[in-house]
């Protein structure tokens, strides 16, 4: 099962990394591990777990006999998204609470080149609501105002440079 698969994945990745690892050696590790024996079949989910706990693409480690010099990052690498389907890459958008009463925060950890467009449309695609928030802002969390929105079921859709991403 799964975690026969992860514990195997650390145990190799334990034997793969380097001498003093940090925790993003660590996390290097386990992806190559994953690459070596599994040909990459669970590259996007190590990678969407890592990112949620903020081990993204875009953290950085320092030294690994350090504590006060990394930063967290909270990003998936693009091109591991390019390889999911739009279902798996829908589940990265992150929309609470759902559901809404006055406001909702919307989330997404990818990042992107350009501005993103966040809109907020019926079920029939007409767009309530419609603004674009930098894609770092977007990644932290973005509150939409929902308070003058007739109660009813509604889709978010984010527009990025790495593709579309929608929620009801």
């Amino acid at each position: 099962g799964g975690n026969n698969i992860a514990l195997k994945l650390v145990l190799d990745g334990c034997k793969l990394q380097v001498c003093r690892p940090g925790f993003l050696d660590g996390r290097d590790a386990i992806l190559k591990a994953d690459s070596l024996y599994n040909n990459k079949a669970n590259t996007y989910l190590i990678w969407q777990v890592f990112a949620r706990r903020g081990m993204g693409i875009d953290a950085v480690q320092g030294s690994s006999n350090v504590l006060t010099d990394n930063s967290a990052g909270y990003l998936i690498p693009v091109r591991v998204l390019a390889t999911q389907s739009q279902q798996q890459r829908d589940q990265l958008l992150e929309l609470y609470p759902n559901p809404a009463s006055s406001s909702v925060t919307v989330r997404l950890p990818v990042s992107s080149r350009t501005p993103v467009q966040v809109s907020l449309q019926t079920v029939l695609g007409t767009t309530v609501l419609s603004s674009q928030v930098a894609s770092a802002e977007l990644q932290r969390g973005v509150e939409l105002n929902t308070s003058q929105v007739a109660a009813g079921l509604y889709i978010v859709q984010l527009r990025t440079s790495a593709g579309s991403f929608s929620k009801k």
